[in-house]
């Protein structure tokens, strides 16, 4: 697993468990070495002890041993009436030692402790640490002489007692140092987390992000190991945000030099049709194509009628082309603002009160083609941004425009539905779309093929993006004929007055358009 987490824990453990080792192997050699090991350094405290404590009544003044002899004696206290500390206790192994008093002048056993041999754990009554034998058991015997030379204690520990002595003791340094370890690895655990806890709240900043987001992380509070790091990010994002800046400048300086010429043809050709076939062709200049060595040929007399339907028909495609050329360009810097800009302000509107504007726009090109546009929209709050809602709707309705025929008619509703929910819904009579491409018609740049129309592929895809700015739910709802979409927004609250209907009819009353076939 490549966590620091883990990395640092298992580093530091295996550095503790190291060293804890090393002591627990440290301690055990050091407990069984002769003379100096903890054991024999026990065995010469006791003689000492054992030595001093001797009773004064022992040793007569002049500096000889008295004849009065406890070699039998239980010495369950001494004469003060204070337990014996060396007493044999079978429920402490620590505490089995023996030891023995002699009288060095007579050999003669003074005193001994309970359980300790009447026979001298060591014959040659030599000072020092030995091997002696005691009941058939190799003992370490360690034995003291006093200042006189007089008095001889010999103190003594069987091997076996030293062997469940150091066991007990491993089982007891074993358990206390698992107990260590785990209580370790628990500090270690939650300091770790502490330490890295503000590359948790950089981690969770970064999520919460949204993907256009330039704003720097916060550097305060920051250990100084993480600073740097945070600092390389907050430089990447301060040129991220120049390269952004740069992108809409284009974007902006693109939208103000794109739409002034476009708009301009789009006058022009107007003018061609409404003025210029008036005047030159009633004066006998008819437009003449280039003759096949490229040179144009004068005009021969009054137009006529295949020469004016000509020129008409060229003027109506010059401002096809321009109205085409323009929508595409519009649809391609509204594509480009949603994507280099997600900063856009959300506020209360009611998107009744948006669909009435947008749909009173699309008038004017619904009449031109004899289209009836109806408006049903009731009282929808919501929180959204007004110009983003405004592009959603106008490319549904110019998608629904068209490619609804002549004398179609093009629904438009807005309500909340039974749970609360706004909900948007724009429907036509027209082709439709098949049932093997409605899955890919909110990708960018896909057209139906065979609708007859000759779009970017653009508009959909702008309805989805912008639907999922909002939260909102994009549903390709299959009609019996045309195409119906619906648009479901989270819910903002109730709303309570009159809704609006209205009916937009043609110029002139026409029948209702045949049926035609999907757009597939």
């Amino acid at each position: 697993m490549n966590s620091l987490r883990v990395r640092l824990l298992t580093a530091m453990l295996i550095t503790i468990v190291g060293f804890g080792s090393a002591w627990y192997f440290a301690r055990a050699w050091d407990m069984r070495q002769p003379e100096t090991g903890y054991w024999d350094s026990r065995l010469r405290d006791i003689a000492r002890l054992t030595l001093s404590s001797i009773p004064r009544t022992l040793v007569t003044s002049g500096g000889e041993v008295s004849a009065y002899h406890l070699a039998d004696a239980d010495l369950d206290a001494d004469d003060d009436g204070e337990a014996d500390t060396y007493a044999d206790s079978d429920a402490n192994p620590i505490n089995r030692i023996a030891f023995q008093v002699w009288n060095l002048h007579t050999h003669t056993l003074v005193m001994r402790s309970p359980g300790a041999p009447d026979t001298p754990m060591r014959p040659d009554f030599s000072p020092g640490f030995k091997e002696g034998d005691v009941a058939g058991e190799k003992w370490r015997v360690y034995t003291l002489v006093d200042s006189t030379g007089s008095v001889q204690v010999q103190v003594a520990k069987s091997p076996r007692d030293l062997d469940e002595t150091y066991q007990t003791w491993r089982q007891i340094g074993v358990l206390a140092t698992m107990g260590v370890f785990i209580l370790l690895a628990i500090v270690v655990w939650g300091g770790i987390r502490l330490s890295l806890r503000p590359l948790d709240r950089i981690r969770a900043t970064v999520a919460r992000r949204t993907p256009l987001d330039p704003s720097p992380l916060p550097e305060a509070g920051l250990p100084s190991e993480i600073q740097p790091f945070v600092r390389a990010i907050n430089l990447l994002l301060e040129r991220q945000e120049a390269a952004l800046a740069r992108e809409r400048r284009l974007i902006a300086d693109a939208a103000h030099e794109l739409r002034t010429p476009l708009a301009a043809i789009q006058v022009q050709a107007q003018v061609v049709q409404a003025q210029f076939l008036q005047t030159r062709f009633l004066q006998g200049q008819s437009l003449q194509a280039p003759s096949e060595q490229g040179q144009v040929v004068p005009p021969q007399g009054e137009p006529t009628g295949q020469d004016i339907a000509q020129a008409r028909a060229a003027a109506a495609k010059l401002q096809a082309v321009a109205v085409r050329a323009a929508r595409l360009v519009e649809q391609l810097l509204d594509q480009a603002r949603l994507e280099t800009d997600d900063a856009w302000p959300m506020e209360a509107l009611d998107l009744a009160d948006l669909a009435d504007i947008v749909v009173r726009d699309f008038e004017g090109p619904a009449q031109r083609k004899k289209q009836r546009i109806t408006l049903d929209a009731q009282p929808c709050p919501l929180r959204g941004n007004v110009d983003t809602l405004g592009i959603l709707l106008s490319n549904l309705l110019d998608n629904a425009v068209r490619y609804t025929p002549v004398l179609g008619h093009i629904t438009v509703s807005c309500r909340l539905d039974e749970k609360g929910t706004p909900c948007l819904e724009v429907a036509d009579d027209g082709p439709g779309v098949a049932a093997v491409d409605r899955a890919r018609i909110f990708e960018r740049f896909f057209r139906v093929a065979g609708s007859g129309e000759r779009g970017a592929g653009l508009g959909l895809s702008l309805v989805a993006r912008i639907a999922a700015m909002h939260g909102a739910v994009v549903e390709d709802r299959p009609a019996h004929r045309g195409f119906h979409l619906a648009v479901r927004f989270p819910a903002a609250g109730s709303a309570q007055g009159a809704g609006l209907v209205r009916t937009v009819e043609a110029a002139a009353a026409a029948p209702a358009a045949p049926p035609l076939p999907q757009r597939a």
